[in-house]
């Protein structure tokens, strides 16, 4: 009778110790596995890590929706945006930073295909 009570506890021991391990695997998923609540990216949809760039605003393209800045390290960053990026502190938005050159700007951005696609544009006036 005591050997099957071993025997017995022995199992349960085993079944309880099993189940934790399955549950332990359960909540450390690999890396690329969706998590809950998490939304896989479409098929030929990539995540973008939004980027930031701080310099002064060169020159400004209206037309093509482009602008150039020379950021700190002195290299010069070209950046496209639509009726989407947000613009403060220019007049008239976007069509405002074509009077602002000189400025420093901070552009918060995603790398799209080639381009810089710019989400925000943050422009503070240049010192007189």
């Amino acid at each position: 009778m005591i050997t099957i009570r071993r025997t017995f506890m022995s199992v349960a021991t085993l079944v309880l110790a099993g189940g934790l391990c399955a549950v332990l695997a359960a909540q450390q998923q690999q890396p690329g596995q969706q998590q809950p609540g998490q939304q896989q990216p479409s098929p030929g949809q990539t995540q973008q890590q939004e980027s930031i760039a701080r310099g002064e605003l060169l020159s400004v393209n209206v037309d093509a929706k482009t602008l150039s800045v020379r950021t700190a390290e002195k290299t010069e960053m070209q950046f496209t945006y639509d009726d989407r990026t947000q613009v403060t502190g220019a007049k008239e938005g976007a069509a405002g930073l074509a009077s602002m050159k000189g400025s420093q700007v901070t552009v918060h951005f995603t790398r799209s295909g080639q381009s810089n696609l710019a989400s925000k544009i943050e422009v503070t006036r240049k010192s007189e």
